[in-house]
């Protein structure tokens, strides 16, 4: 597909200007660099195929239709699947170029999450996109291969593109006999927002090694009541603590800006289990809780694992940033991963 050139003819020119970008608008403090380990690598150059086949997908149907359903007020998030080469930071920028040619701005940065339950060379993961004035926010999951361009790829359930809406959540929750609420119930909720379970999400949010986690409970309350105490807890309750000084300092409070019932799948057992995301503007971050119904009990720390991440049932933690660098650097040795200069992702948006 595209034509190769030994990397140490062109280690001055062509390094320098596109694999040494310092790309740190999504990754705070992370930086994409080559170093003399790469000196006998080939380089993929871009090509005119690679640029008109992205031009084709950004007029493509799947992605026609992610930029109509995240507008609908009924859409919560979509997951869109796509087989590509191209640098997940060059296909970062051509989305936010996409998205603003269709009149939608982002409110907040792009996470990357790299695989960790599946094969290296599996999904990575452009996390929680969200544009503004939207309910949705939608994800991409780019499987890396030198022999595709950008391409449409069937993901779960055999599909491109996969959206998730209030009627499929409340499906979800209608099989559970959730617990009215009172002065006594809302006490008892209220110390768990108080409890070491609950203060240790801090630890972990704050340390800012991992590029996802969740939080994991036992409950018998509806996520949209665990949503409320758990929003005032995080804008009210933590600027107190020392460590979260030490973490932000100068902190006002903490400000969620969205706050999402939703359910995921599990890889694993095909199981359905309910999170709640939060999407916080102050520090820019997400985290989800994840959630079992159990009705002997009102909310308590998790005993059972819900995502088989790292961790303990009750803190389920994703890929360590660090280890971000070493995925592309592992990509770029497989040709699977063409970083795009300035000039082409202009030449891409402007033709979209």
């Amino acid at each position: 597909m595209c034509t190769y050139i030994v990397h140490i003819l062109l280690k001055q020119n062509l390094l320098s200007a596109r694999a040494k970008w310092n790309r740190c608008e999504s990754i705070e403090a992370l930086k994409y660099h080559v170093d003399d380990e790469f000196s006998s690598v080939i380089v993929p150059l871009v090509t005119q195929r690679l640029i008109e086949d992205v031009i084709k997908y950004f007029k493509s149907d799947p992605w026609r239709n992610l930029v109509r359903l995240v507008k609908e007020p009924d859409v919560i998030h979509l997951h869109l699947y796509v087989e590509t080469c191209i640098h997940p930071y060059s296909l970062e920028k051509l989305v936010v170029g996409a998205l603003m040619k269709n009149g939608l701005e982002l409110e907040r940065r792009i996470d990357h999450i790299y695989p960790l339950d599946v094969p290296p060379n599996d999904h990575y993961s452009l996390h929680v996109i969200q544009p503004a004035g939207c309910r949705a926010h939608f994800g991409i999951a780019p499987r890396f291969s030198a022999d595709a361009t950008l391409l449409p790829m069937r993901g779960h359930e055999g599909k491109e593109l996969m959206p998730f809406r209030d009627e499929d959540t409340n499906d979800f929750l209608r099989q559970f006999n959730f617990r009215k609420v009172g002065k006594r119930e809302e006490e008892e909720i209220s110390k768990y927002f108080e409890s070491e379970h609950w203060k240790g999400l801090y630890e972990i949010v704050m340390a800012k090694d991992y590029g996802h986690m969740h939080i994991n409970v036992e409950t018998s309350v509806h996520p949209e009541v665990l949503a409320k105490f758990a929003t005032r807890a995080l804008e009210t309750g933590m600027i107190g603590w020392p460590s979260v000084r030490m973490a932000y300092p100068g902190s006002r409070a903490w400000k969620v800006q969205h706050a999402k019932s939703l359910y995921i799948i599990n890889k694993a057992d095909g199981k359905k289990y309910g999170i709640i995301k939060f999407l916080l503007s102050h520090p820019e971050i997400v985290f989800d809780m994840g959630w079992i119904f159990n009705s002997n009990v009102l909310v308590r720390p998790s005993t059972k694992p819900i995502q088989r991440w790292p961790g303990s049932p009750q803190y389920e933690i994703g890929p360590p940033i660090k280890g971000l660098e070493e995925f592309i650097r592992d990509r770029i040795r497989e040709n699977a991963c063409i970083l795009l200069d300035e000039r082409d992702t202009d030449k891409i948006v402007d033709a979209i």
